[in-house]
């Protein structure tokens, strides 16, 4: 979310969606106060209630192997040069071990542990959620330095990334004086940083693996801000627009392009309230993407979805009493009011025009997208929920997050139920249960992120204790064997459950209230275009530029008061720049910049990495675990791996040491024929072309931080950076 209020800006929220239930269910708001209870001997800042008794799990103390799984050589996409003994080296270097140091530490934020990975250098912290004062070695960490390392190896397992890795700090647990209890995830660019709100997962008999699997899917969200921070968002004010008005049809990805997008802030964090009679925030994304992103996903069309009476009693009857046909009633139904194309527009386009501002003030002020209506989008969050800085990583989740669990497993809700747990984790989500004299109390559910994101998509009950199994997307679909059906146990379902097409996956039964579907929009959602939307992405971040981009050095900066709502930088730090980009061989030593009198200014070398991780999908993931029971790799497992896409051709990735080029003008790469570290003429390498992304800038400028920077450009044959010493309000 992006907080004009607030001097740190522009943190990106996640929010949180907990079901909180008598029995089943009761209703369901935006927010987890209800799982913050203040207790004198926990925590002051949003405290979880405390349990004397728990006793916190084994596996914190040491690395157990039956839960360390090193990344196989399918799980990243190894250079094809590599021989095998540099094969192995590559492996042991990503799945390495850091140092499991368990000091506690202590700063303005509370008490942490912390662990470092190796490979990313990112800095990985658990805040903890219980000091005890008496004695430190009581206090509660949910992670522990342990827990922090598993996390970090499983990071890089099923989080798609590239160079820009490299420019994120840190990831930080439950630290609670900069996430807001409302929030599952932020992203504060600004600062580099990721938080992570496991509150959810405090004091509860979850395992290591379903705590990873449910953090993991909010990192995954969190990282793609910071992926779309440094690629997606680069635009000047000065770029040729993109006009909405034009249906975004004019994206060229030869030219530097700008969309102008209006961004929301949820409900459930808006200071003033009202959010949607507000005017929002204006935004610069690289047009180029915004344009192509909109189409793929079919956010352009403008018919509204139709789902068949028989679909809606499947799925909605048995919360209604028998005999009635009230579940017909779709009048508050998201699909039903909404186009694709209106989410979009009402979300994203700076001004509405007459006929869409007609349809908003006429919608209903909340609209359900689940059957049992128990989850549902008021005005102010849908416009946050498909505003394109949401849509992004919750749609990228959509299309790449690979599930711990498999769609087809047993609920384990009801397992959990029946062996009186207070905790299960699977494919739809999490849920909480508490008894009295063994019987069932009160149910609290968090729907997994997929489930949620999907559940938009598809008409499903992810809300049940039961459910399991595919959505009902095809004709002739899967068979259905689920206690949610009380008329039976069909064995096929004819029609589509599809209420927002929002994919790019093929959706072959979908299915309009009207004929205001083009034939070409029509082919558009039943082809599958995972491969150009992946495509998308990878031009997007510069794949196979010599370079991709160029990020300042952000060490040093600090809080700078204890409302943690302003920050400062270090001057001289963010003048150093690292670059990132691809190469197509390992011949270079690092790059030298000249001044226009051909003097050496600065040099930098290069680190090259031999695995690519940003993976796309090619069809709907439907979830596995890492390893069966005889922990050896399952055949789901070998699946989801299967459903991978990488790039075609292979490029060489690296990251340079950060460098201060004050006063130089011209880039070249740079070999060390005779490797002593000094730049000699004959190792200029003027005649290697050096390319750069075509339809976005190289800089060191970031929407949210428009402090001093750089940008790299061509000048004819040349490549050229700058140093731009004043703040241009978005103009590069």
């Amino acid at each position: 979310m992006k907080k004009s209020t607030r001097n740190w800006l522009y943190a990106l929220i996640g929010t949180v969606t907990v079901l909180a239930s008598a029995s089943v269910v009761a209703g369901t708001y935006f927010a987890i106060n209800s799982l913050f209870n203040k207790d004198n001997n926990s925590t002051d800042n949003g405290t979880i209630k405390i349990n004397p008794d728990f006793t916190p799990p084994k596996w914190q103390t040491s690395i157990n192997k039956n839960h360390w799984i090193n990344l196989s050589e399918r799980e990243m996409l190894l250079s094809p040069d590599l021989n095998e003994d540099n094969k192995t080296k590559a492996l042991q270097a990503i799945n390495q071990v850091g140092e499991l140091d368990n000091t506690q530490y202590q700063n303005s934020q509370g008490t942490y542990v912390k662990y470092v990975d190796p490979y990313t250098k990112v800095e990985y912290k658990d805040y903890a959620y219980y000091i005890d004062n008496e004695n430190p070695e009581n206090n509660r960490y949910l992670l522990g330095t342990v827990g922090l390392a598993y996390l970090a190896q499983e990071f890089k397992r099923k989080v798609p990334f590239g160079p820009e890795i490299f420019d994120l700090e840190g990831i930080n647990v439950n630290d609670f004086k900069i996430i807001p209890q409302t929030a599952n995830g932020l992203y504060i660019p600004s600062v580099k940083n990721i938080y992570i709100n496991a509150a959810f997962l405090c004091e509860t008999d979850a395992s290591i693996y379903d705590i990873i699997a449910t953090i993991m899917q909010t990192l995954f969200h969190e990282y793609m801000h910071h992926w779309a921070n440094n690629y997606a968002e680069i635009a000047s004010k000065s770029d040729n627009i993109i006009n909405p008005k034009e249906n975004w049809k004019q994206s060229d990805i030869n030219a530097k392009q700008v969309a102008y997008i209006r961004y929301y802030q949820p409900s459930s964090t808006d200071e003033y309230g009202d959010n949607y009679h507000n005017h929002g925030a204006q935004q610069y994304w690289n047009g180029y993407f915004a344009s192509k992103f909109r189409t793929l996903l079919n956010y352009d069309v403008q018919a509204k979805s139709y789902i068949k009476p028989e679909i809606l009693q499947l799925l909605r009857a048995r919360y209604y009493p028998v005999y009635s046909d009230e579940y017909l009633d779709v009048s508050d139904a998201l699909y039903y009011n909404y186009s694709p194309a209106d989410l979009w527009n009402v979300s994203n386009n700076t001004r509405l025009s007459p006929s869409l501002n007609r349809l908003w003030n006429n919608a209903p002020d909340s609209v359900w997208f689940s059957p049992s209506e128990k989850f549902s989008l008021n005005k102010g969050d849908l416009r946050y929920y498909y505003s394109l800085t949401e849509l992004v990583p919750r749609e990228y989740l959509k299309y790449g997050f690979e599930s711990y669990y498999n769609i087809n497993e047993p609920n384990p809700a009801r397992i959990a139920i029946n062996n009186k747990k207070d905790f299960s984790s699977g494919f739809f989500g999490d849920m909480k249960f508490r008894y009295k004299n063994a019987v069932l109390l009160t149910t609290e559910i968090r729907p997994s992120s997929i489930a949620d994101d999907y559940g938009k998509v598809f008409m499903n009950n992810f809300d049940s204790l039961d459910r399991s199994g595919w959505y009902i997307t095809e004709n002739n679909g899967p068979e259905i064997s689920s206690p949610d059906f009380p008329f039976g146990k069909p064995t096929m379902i004819t029609g589509n459950s599809i209420m927002i097409p929002a994919t790019p996956f093929a959706l072959p039964s979908y299915q309009t209230q009207s004929n205001n579907l083009t034939k070409s929009q029509y082919q558009n959602i039943i082809t599958n275009k995972s491969n150009d939307f992946y495509n998308l992405f990878l031009d997007t971040m510069g794949y196979g530029k010599t370079i991709s981009q160029i990020y300042y050095d952000n060490e040093g900066w600090q809080w700078k008061n204890t409302k943690f709502d302003s920050v400062s930088k270090d001057d001289e730090n963010a003048m150093k720049i690292s670059l990132s980009g691809y190469l197509d061989n390992k011949d270079y030593t690092g790059f030298v910049f000249l001044n226009d009198n051909g003097n050496v200014i600065a040099k930098t070398n290069i680190q090259y990495l031999d695995v690519f991780n940003f993976f796309g999908h090619k069809d709907f993931d439907k979830g596995a675990r890492l390893y069966s029971l005889d922990n050896q790799v399952n055949t789901e497992r070998q699946a989801q791996l299967d459903n991978r896409i990488y790039p075609n051709d292979f490029n060489v990735a690296y990251k340079t040491d950060y460098v201060n080029v004050q006063g130089a003008s011209l880039i070249y790469l740079w070999s060390d024929l005779n490797n002593d570290g000094l730049v000699q003429e004959n190792e200029i390498n003027k005649e290697k072309e050096i390319t750069l992304p075509t339809q976005r800038w190289v800089t060191t400028y970031r929407a949210e931080n428009p402090i001093n920077w750089y940008k790299v450009y061509k000048d004819g044959d040349k490549t050229r950076i700058q140093w731009n010493d004043k703040k241009l309000n978005g103009i590069i």
